[in-house]
């Protein structure tokens, strides 16, 4: 059902049965999917050949001019021809950046002799550099050179 969306209608929105979706008559492609624990911001775009629907938040935590702004910038990158899904997903889920945030925020924290462990874990990367050949082969003990 297409509905001009707006905080009254958000706030009037009731749980039934099934999950439905409203979506908005002024900003094709914006809506609202309600469940029964929560109602959705959503933009639904197509990306090449593929339709693709992005959340956007949560009603309330998301207001609707937070929720709009967003899907605007994600039609935005759509016609940049950048997927906004994938550039969510590759920016902060990298592995570097989640170990670098767990040692910060977890293990330097909680571990009582972090110092100790830095030192091994730095011996055990020089062991790893050493056997993946990362030095000169006078240093390795495959070497066989005169001396």
């Amino acid at each position: 059902m297409r509905k001009a969306l707006t905080e009254k209608i958000l706030q009037g929105l009731k749980p039934a049965a099934k999950r439905y979706e409203l979506r908005d008559v002024h900003f094709p492609g914006f809506g609202v999917r309600v469940s029964r624990s929560r109602v959705t911001f959503f933009i639904s775009y197509r990306y090449g050949t593929i339709q693709r629907r992005k959340k956007l938040g949560v009603y309330p935590r998301t207001t609707l001019q937070e929720a709009r702004s967003k899907g605007l910038a994600d039609l935005r990158l759509v016609d940049e021809g950048i997927d906004p899904a994938r550039t969510q997903r590759t920016q902060n889920f990298l592995v570097c950046n989640v170990v670098e945030e767990f040692i910060e925020k977890y293990a330097k924290v909680k571990t009582r002799g972090w110092k100790a462990s830095q030192r091994n874990m730095g011996l055990i990367s020089l062991l790893a550099k050493i056997r993946s050949r990362q030095f000169p082969a006078w240093f390795s003990a495959r070497s066989t050179g005169s001396a």
